[in-house]
């Protein structure tokens, strides 16, 4: 009989002991969760200037940035410091591309598309669902201390990343994905930064602005509201759902190109649906652009191109969801 009360206080403790692991874990999954949505709002909220420096592949190119948030308005302004000179300028979702070179402005609308270090979706919490976030080490990113997250997927359909958020603010400093091997392929990290310093509008102008003599505008990237449509994707990658649908004719093209974005929150895949009139894509199947998975088949006498940096898989998933109702 004693030893039955031994066996059945062992059970006891043990039962205590995982309990007390697991609330544990629960309050370390929560807490990265809080870190997560920081990270989502400051990008978005905060005042900051700085120079950032994106490695992928061989490549590496240099960036300057400027970030107002006033009035509930974010104004934003990008321009390259290496290579042929570029600027992009946003408000809100209005985004003027300017190539100097070329002396054209492109107008785009920038709903499916940003840039370091907003880099994470506003339903930040849902990304709990696909990856499993945790909370590393203490790190110094630029003159500042950071807090490293790691999201690895549950699954197969997508990569890790390794987040450094600013421990104040929760700003991204630093980030960073991971390929199938956990070898980090591609990064980008603040190398000079200045957070909540007052900022004058006009320091968020285009240079080029004022000077558009001869310049020509390009709206063809600008998005327009997709009419009804027999294309579809009958059930995209677990945790992927359509953010936006639109149709843009592009250089080249003679009809409108019909585009799909699908996101997780963190990693996106664009769907691309134009005629062919018959003839098959130069290239076809699936290929590596760096980080960039590109998949190309035909059906139905269109071209229907599939590219994300996602793993092959997520992309064959789309492409084969692909329909055209009759």
């Amino acid at each position: 009989m004693r030893s039955m009360r031994l066996i059945s206080l062992s059970f006891a403790c043990l039962s205590l002991l995982l309990a007390g692991a697991a609330l544990g874990q629960d309050r370390k999954s929560a807490e990265a969760s809080k870190w997560l949505t920081r990270i989502a709002a400051s990008a978005r909220e905060l005042t900051y200037s700085g120079t950032f420096v994106h490695q992928f592949g061989q490549r590496m190119e240099t960036m300057r940035i400027s970030h107002l948030f006033d009035d509930k308005r974010e104004l934003e302004k990008l321009e390259t410091l290496d290579g042929p000179p570029r600027e992009i300028v946003r408000e809100n979702e209005t985004v003027h591309c300017y190539f100097p070179e070329s002396r054209v402005v492109k107008l785009e609308q920038g709903r499916a598309r940003r840039y370091f270090p907003a880099l994470i979706g506003e339903s930040a919490e849902k990304l709990n669902a696909n990856y499993e976030v945790r909370l590393d080490a203490i790190e110094r990113v630029a003159g500042y201390d950071c807090q490293v997250l790691w999201l690895q997927p549950k699954d197969q359909l997508r990569f890790g990343h390794r987040l450094c958020a600013e421990i104040k603010s929760g700003l991204l400093l630093k980030a960073a994905i991971a390929n199938q091997h956990n070898e980090l392929v591609e990064q980008v990290a603040f190398t000079t930064l200045t957070i909540g310093a007052p900022m004058r509008r006009e320091a968020l102008r285009s240079a080029y602005v004022d000077d558009q003599r001869n310049w020509r505008t390009d709206a063809s990237n600008w998005e327009r509201a997709a009419p009804e449509s027999a294309w579809y994707v009958k059930e995209a990658p677990a945790g992927f759902r359509k953010i936006m649908e639109m149709q843009r004719r592009m250089h080249g093209r003679a009809e409108p190109v019909r585009q799909m974005v699908f996101s997780d929150g963190l990693a996106a895949i664009s769907v691309f649906i134009e005629p062919n009139n018959g003839v098959p894509p130069p290239l076809r199947g699936p290929r590596q652009l760096g980080l960039v998975s590109v998949l190309t088949k035909q059906l139905a006498e269109h071209q229907i191109t599939v590219l994300g940096e996602v793993p092959q898989l997520s992309l064959e998933q789309v492409a084969n969801a692909v329909g055209l109702r009759k």
